[in-house]
């Protein structure tokens, strides 16, 4: 049975949720570098013309001549997200409720739309509750989250397990799909409380108007989410857990993007031609700018106002950056944008957060993985529940239609489970303040 909801209300209260972003120590992120056999069965890796290439026969295969785009989403890949909420192993403990999960992914949508990404994520209609004290608030290791992404997986979407805490100190871990299992996923951790500091609990009421706090989370879900479609860390280095700015000559990426590597650092690259380093080192992709780690310490980023800020007042001391320049002697010019960054996470929401070529690696990975589905979402997904409703503004022009679409439900081996789940909920902003009108349509 489709169910169809619309909410025609006089007022509607439009709340933004923001605070400055935390970590509970140096790495925001538990996941780990690439290796170099790993980095050379990329097809990217020291050709990123392969990337572009991608990107334009993707991007340009889009329809804009669709009448009805107003009401159909216009990405190429639409990916289901299915959703791993895990409790204590008695079944108590604080999780996300189903809206809120929608939310997160509509935010990450609205990031992902801002940057031309043409990737539209939606939430399968059934959340996958579990129970373990381990996946809940103690994994401690990386063998952990293995078992973590092992233990609860549908090869058929991107997998995101939602876990309270971890006592691995991280806020977030990745898992690359074709190094470890063809299916994708990643972790997000929601209490983000540092012991001893204030309140980070991204679930706790008295925070959902915390901007900063919420859009911290939101940078981690789409940090995150990029790692599970096989980006790297823009400072990353190959086999290290180092950062770029204390990689040797033949392992850095350097700011001048001409930059060939030596002669003599044929361990990587080809022994004839151009090794370009932002082609071989680094995130291997050279329209991300060289970037030396923007990690200042447990709290602090050598960021100010979404600027790279090498030098900073912390606590009424000037600090600057240990390695200023790469080994060229050219000062970093690393962005303060960037999703794959250690930039704050508020940040990562702006548009030029995202690259061309990192469009590119993650349209490759869902391509390869085969998880986008071949059926329309209308572009108001998420809105399976009042909380996250779409809005609309009646009087206001240009006029828009809102098209409901046939019900997303779970998929299992690639085929849809209509299973009559899914609701569309749209709010009516009228002139009129005398009467508040709920209709809930079935069919």
């Amino acid at each position: 049975m489709k169910h169809k909801i619309i909410l025609l209300t006089a007022v509607f209260l439009l709340c933004l949720i923001h605070v400055s972003f935390a970590q509970k120590e140096l790495r925001e992120c538990g996941t780990q570098p690439f290796t170099l056999e790993e980095a050379e069965k990329q097809p990217w890796y020291g050709n990123n013309q392969y990337l572009l290439n991608l990107v334009d026969s993707i991007e340009g295969t889009l329809d804009q001549g669709n009448m009805r785009t107003e009401a159909i989403t216009r990405s190429q890949f639409l990916v289901p997200v299915q959703a791993h909420v895990w409790h204590r192993s008695d079944g108590t403990g604080e999780v996300p409720e189903d809206w809120q999960i929608m939310s997160w992914i509509n935010r990450a949508n609205e990031v992902l739309k801002a940057n031309n990404v043409s990737i539209t994520l939606y939430m399968l209609c059934d959340v996958d509750h579990n129970n373990r004290d381990e996946y809940y608030d103690q994994i401690s290791n990386d063998a952990g989250w293995t078992r973590l992404f092992n233990s609860r997986r549908n090869v058929d979407a991107l997998n995101v397990h939602f876990l309270r805490g971890s006592r691995d100190n991280v806020f977030g871990v990745g898992q690359r799909p074709r190094t470890f299992n063809r299916y994708s996923s990643f972790a997000i951790i929601t209490d983000r409380t540092i012991p001893g500091d204030r309140n980070q609990d991204i679930l706790d009421p008295n925070n959902i108007r915390d901007v900063g706090l919420q859009d911290g989370f939101i940078g981690t879900f789409i940090h995150e989410m990029g790692h599970a479609f096989t980006l790297s860390h823009t400072h990353e280095v190959l086999e290290s857990t180092r950062a770029n700015a204390d990689a040797n000559r033949c392992h850095q990426e350097y700011v001048d993007r001409r930059k060939v590597l030596a002669g003599h650092c044929i361990f990587t690259g080809s022994l004839f031609g151009d090794n370009l380093s932002c082609e071989y080192n680094g995130d291997r992709l050279c329209d991300t700018p060289a970037d030396p780690d923007l990690t200042l310490g447990i709290e602090e980023r050598w960021v100010e106002n979404c600027n790279y800020t090498p030098t900073r007042i912390i606590g009424g001391t000037s600090v600057t950056i240990r390695e200023p320049q790469d080994h060229d002697g050219i000062d970093w010019q690393p962005s303060a944008l960037n999703f794959m960054s250690y930039t704050t996470g508020g940040c990562r929401l702006r548009a030029g957060s995202i690259t061309r070529m990192q469009r590119g690696v993650m349209y490759d990975c869902i391509r390869d993985l085969g998880i986008s589905i071949g059926y329309q979402v209308d572009e108001y997904e998420n809105d399976n529940h009042f909380r996250v409703a779409d809005r609309v503004e009646l009087g206001q022009f240009p006029r828009r239609h809102h098209t409901f679409h046939e019900n997303n439900g779970g998929i299992a081996g690639g085929v849809v489970d209509w299973r009559g789940c899914d609701e569309d909920w749209i709010t009516f902003t009228v002139t009129s303040t005398r009467n508040v009108i709920i209709m809930r349509i079935r069919s």
